[in-house]
């Protein structure tokens, strides 16, 4: 490459120097050794020893321009890839700026003060000063013009990713070649401006070469190429040299015009090559941040899937999915909600270190790729035990977390689309796997590793999204009857223990009667309803519909009424209004608010406590009571009932079940009695189901006892006629 183009650019003659004006070889060889590194050194430098030989110089002049070059080469490869190790993140202009005083100045002072001494001889006209000179303006404008772009070339040729900082290499063959094309003929356009029958006046002012160089730079500048205007500068250059007169550079004035103008040139190579580069910078930069996810710097959706299907592999996908995240960002805020997303994402990468990928692709869904080898069965284990029924407290408020978590095989040579339906998959398996550790679960298991098959997983799916359409309409229905199709409400008697029984007492539950006949419990469709946020609206139903069937209920049967109590989702308990409405609801029924005690859960939807205990104790104001339902499963402390605006404390069926036999039951439920006489609660305790719960509890001075034991749920309507006529069972 260096002997062809000191071959063909021994065209610029000065004066009656052998030094010419512009040396490109010397710039290419720059580019080259930049490019491969200093392996080049041995066999450039033989080659411009023969070169210097075959020309007939002096075997030691010869072989100090060889020695001046290899030095100076070696100089600048060591300037530039220092450079280009110390990974500055500044602008491409300057970037730029650097490489070009890091390839320019070395070479130039080094081949300057050597390589010029081999001129020295052979030049009668010129003083040492001046032949410095021109060796400096030659080397300088070769270097400028040919050194990138020689390095772009290699790296176009060879398919190599351009070097830290530097613009792509990348460039189309059809662009190329129509750019080729286009060059020569712009070339050819002014070589025949030039040479046009005009007078030498028109031509010396006129300057058509000029304007169609400048021409031809612009259009590469707006193709867009780096490259394009690397080879446009060069060619530009070339033409201007080859349209100087003989013996133009005698003149020191246009010398240094014509030096300055091929500057010029350069500069404005320089210029529209930065330029392109910083816009590709910024187009990989946003390309980059349309695949990373900015809260965890993992891969989003679109990265994902282009990651796994550019490289294919096989292995497994693990997909953890908060459920309740929505509702977690709507009660305690969104950058609280964030910070949990990011504890998440410590807890992840800290335990899949198995894992070769990690992603995001949407609020609260994460999914990591395991390769095949590894234990996806043992890493689903371990992330299920982590997560499971963990629990974030945050000033005054405390959520827990309800997480879905499954395992899909990955494809072994997936596609875009393939990879997304996959994705779209592992979401769906981690809802349906959450739904299947809740009671009631729709989606049957497959074997003991919580896997699916996509059969399962669709029909259960379908069966949800049926159920949810369904249960919509129904809610637009009022109440019924076990008789016939819709919901109904059905009633559980609460007994006291402390005292004879001359009021009655209950707690309202909901059934859903389907067109064949079957009878749905609230285990089957309320977690499906609670998921796709649809409890305020069951809430307020049962609310209405309770209200309405007391007020139809004759004055004597009134009397006989002491509690009546209505059970709140979390979703209520944060609506701003539903206090409002419960006043409203018992207003136009003419009911008084005494009768009712709502049941606020405490294990997952106490996520406020000053909007809870808001609530709780307008409520307390109207004479309406209140109570903690299933008290001791979600992992709050007694603090609860010390801060919360209470009448009832419910204690949860899980440790009434097993009271017979468990002496921890014992001790937790003794505790509680006595905590809640301290602090002037009633207690309730619920699945009582054998006489022995039933004397335990009387013993331990239990307030209230309900199971079935006491009764089973039946119909409202027929437990109020019961009522009526003192027809309701009284266990002694």
């Amino acid at each position: 490459m260096w002997l062809l183009a000191a071959i063909l650019f021994q065209v610029a003659p000065f004066g009656d120097d052998v030094m010419n004006i512009f040396w490109p070889p010397d710039g290419i060889a720059v580019g080259m050794v930049i490019a491969y590194g200093p392996r080049l050194l041995p066999p450039l430098g033989i080659t411009i020893f023969l070169w210097n030989l075959a020309g007939g110089k002096p075997p030691v002049e010869s072989l100090v321009g060889c020695l001046a070059l290899v030095l100076a080469l070696l100089a600048v490869w060591q300037a530039v890839w220092w450079d280009r190790r110390q990974n500055r993140t500044t602008s491409p202009i300057a970037t730029m700026v650097r490489y070009h005083c890091l390839t320019v100045i070395p070479a130039v002072v080094i081949l300057s003060i050597f390589g010029s001494w081999q001129f020295i001889g052979q030049s009668n006209s010129r003083s040492i000063a001046h032949i410095v000179v021109i060796m400096a303006i030659s080397e300088t404008l070769g270097i400028l013009l040919f050194a990138r772009l020689s390095e772009l070339s290699i790296y176009i040729l060879e398919s190599k990713g351009p070097a830290s900082g530097l613009p792509s290499a990348s460039l189309n063959p059809r662009k190329l070649l129509r750019a080729t094309v286009l060059m020569i003929a712009m070339t050819l356009a002014v070589f025949a401006l030039d040479a046009a029958p005009l007078p030498e006046s028109v031509h010396n002012y006129m300057s058509a070469s000029r304007y169609l160089t400048f021409a031809l730079i612009m259009w590469a500048a707006y193709r867009g190429q780096p490259f394009l205007v690397h080879l446009a500068v060069a060619v530009s250059a070339i033409i201007l040299i080859l349209l100087t007169p003989k013996g133009a550079y005698d003149d020191t004035w246009h010398l240094l015009d014509h030096t300055l103008l091929l500057c010029s040139v350069a500069l404005l190579g320089f210029l529209a090559s930065a330029s392109m580069e910083h816009r590709a910078l910024l187009a990989d930069e946003q390309r980059a941040r349309a695949r990373r996810d900015p809260l965890t710097g993992w891969m989003n959706e679109r990265g994902l899937v282009a990651a796994l299907a550019e490289t294919p592999r096989s292995g497994y996908l693990i997909g953890v999915d908060i459920q309740n995240i929505r509702q977690i960002m709507e009660l305690i805020g969104l950058l609280l909600a964030r910070q949990i997303e990011k504890d998440i994402t410590t807890l992840l990468r800290l335990n899949v270190n198995e894992g070769i990928a990690f992603a995001r692709p949407c609020d609260g869904f994460f999914v990591m790729v395991l390769p095949t080898e590894a234990n996806a069965n043992g890493c689903l284990s371990r992330l299920k035990a982590l997560l499971t029924n963990r629990r974030y407290d945050q000033g005054m408020s405390s959520v827990r977390i309800e997480v879905g978590i499954a395992v899909l095989p990955l494809m072994d040579r997936p596609t875009s689309e393939s990879v997304a339906d996959t994705l779209a998959t592992l979401m769906l398996t981690c809802q349906l796997s959450s739904f299947g550790q809740k009671r009631g679960a729709l989606l049957p298991r497959s074997g003991s590793t919580g896997q699916f098959s996509l059969g399962d997983m669709i029909k259960a799916r379908q069966g949800q999204l049926v159920m949810l359409e369904d249960l919509k309409e129904t809610l637009q229905q009022p109440s019924g009857s076990p008789d016939s199709p819709g919901l109904w409400l059905a009633c559980q008697t609460i007994q006291p223990l402390k005292q004879d029984v001359t009021t009655y007492s209950f707690e309202i539950l909901m059934r859903w009667t389907l067109p064949d006949g079957t009878v749905r419990g609230p285990a089957i469709f309320l977690p499906i309803a609670e998921h796709y946020g649809l409890m305020p609206d069951i809430d307020r139903w049962v609310i209405a519909e309770a209200m309405r069937t007391f007020a139809a209920i004759p004055e004597k049967t009134h009397r006989k009424l002491s509690k009546v109590s209505i059970n709140l989702s979390g979703a209520s308990i944060s609506e701003p209004y539903l206090l409002e409405f419960i006043q409203a609801t018992i207003r136009d029924n003419s009911l008084s608010p005494s009768l009712f005690c709502f049941e606020i859960t405490e294990t997952a939807d106490i996520v406020q406590r000053e909007n809870a205990i808001s609530l709780l104790t307008r409520m307390r104001d109207m004479g309406i009571r209140t109570s903690l339902d299933d008290f001791g499963t979600g992992l709050a402390s007694f603090d609860y009932l010390k801060s919360l605006p209470l009448d009832y404390v419910k204690i949860d069926g899980s440790f009434i079940r097993h009271l017979d036999a468990s002496l921890v039951d014992q001790a937790i439920v003794k505790a509680i009695c006595r905590v809640a006489r301290i602090l002037d609660l009633e207690t309730v305790a619920e699945f009582v189901e054998t006489p022995r719960q039933y004397a335990l509890l009387e013993e331990w001075g239990v307030d209230h006892v309900q199971g079935y034991h006491i009764g089973k749920p039946v119909y409202i309507g027929d437990h109020l006629k019961s009522i009526g006529k003192n027809e309701v069972r009284i266990v002694t």
